[in-house]
């Protein structure tokens, strides 16, 4: 399949907004992870708006910790963005192999806590930090992921009105 300039290689996993695939972007002769609305999805200007704003939110972010956003775009009337592929995989994936020695969880622990920290710095709370949005690359660093559900400079980046935002087993215990 094609999207544009990109040839879908295969997907990656999808959630309540889209769906993310690893992705051959023809132009620049690289492999990135592409994040597509759903077309259900997108026919709402909110979450599109919503959509945009989380890739917005990301791509002023620099830090080795965090899946860098390359790009913004609309194709054929479907909206993406493009991410760097992280060659590796989730903590809940990696967690699965077997036990982790220490050091090497508290480095991902503290890797995690640092590009969420960058973040705060930066206006944007990411809301949803679970094993399932923090990856491993092939270097054994972990990267946060999958800032959908982002508090940015004071907007929240989803649609509920003051309810529980979050994964319920990974919510902060005040919600």
């Amino acid at each position: 399949r094609r999207l544009g300039k990109f040839v879908l290689l295969e997907e990656l996993g999808s959630g309540g907004m889209g769906t993310v695939y690893k992705a051959f972007q023809t132009d620049l002769q690289r492999v990135v992870a592409l994040k597509a609305l759903r077309g259900s999805v997108a026919a709402g200007s909110s979450v599109r708006e919503r959509f945009q704003r989380e890739a917005r939110a990301v791509a002023r972010l620099t830090h080795p910790g965090i899946v860098r956003v390359f790009e913004v775009g609309e194709t054929d009337g479907i909206h993406y963005f493009t991410m760097e592929f992280i060659q590796g995989e989730d903590l809940v994936t990696r967690l699965r192999h077997g036990t982790v020695p220490l050091q090497e969880a508290v480095r991902w622990i503290r890797d995690a806590a640092l590009a969420v920290h960058h973040a705060h710095e930066n206006g944007i709370i990411h809301r949803d930090i679970k094993p399932a949005n923090i990856l491993v690359d092939a270097n054994g660093r972990a990267k946060v992921s999958d800032f959908g559900i982002a508090k940015v400079g004071g907007v929240t980046n989803t649609n509920t009105k003051g309810g529980l935002v979050g994964t319920p087993a990974f919510m902060s215990p005040e919600q």
